[in-house]
């Protein structure tokens, strides 16, 4: 196991995490469908709880995780706000979980891919992140 691998997974596990959370956070704001907000939520705890064992794992190599820096926060929420000024239809925000979840899967696959000698449980922890996307993107589908 190669520990400065490893640590970059779980800072990388926990930055994407937080940015789930955070886009999730400004479409709650926007959501008028009791339904569509009741997902959001879930998916808000659960991508909390990733982001909690992502923290825990990393503070067990006695680092800390970092949040994303506040331009890529910024540069978020704006994308996030212009494409929903004029759409804030559920079908709309479900298309926009669905892309930023795509994006998700294919980063912290091509990570994995990249990184072969990681700790076994961060390696699990990426596949339940993994997992989580695949699944919150099919949720999302029933709202197009």
């Amino acid at each position: 196991m190669n520990q400065t691998e490893t640590v970059a997974l779980l800072k990388e596990i926990y930055q994407n995490a937080r940015t789930a959370i955070d886009a999730i956070q400004v479409l709650l704001a926007k959501s008028t469908s009791a339904h569509f907000t009741d997902s959001l939520r879930s998916q808000v705890s659960q991508y909390h709880e990733i982001a909690d064992e992502a923290a825990m794992q990393l503070r067990g190599f006695r680092e800390l995780p970092a949040d994303n820096p506040i331009f890529e926060r910024i540069g978020m929420w704006a994308s996030v706000q212009m494409s929903t000024v004029t759409n804030k239809n559920p079908g709309h925000m479900a298309e926009i979980m669905i892309n930023g979840s795509t994006m998700g899967v294919i980063e912290m696959t091509k990570y994995l891919h990249a990184n072969h000698n990681v700790d076994p449980a961060a390696r699990v922890l990426a596949h339940k992140l993994i997992s989580t996307e695949q699944h919150n993107i099919d949720l999302m589908k029933n709202f197009l």
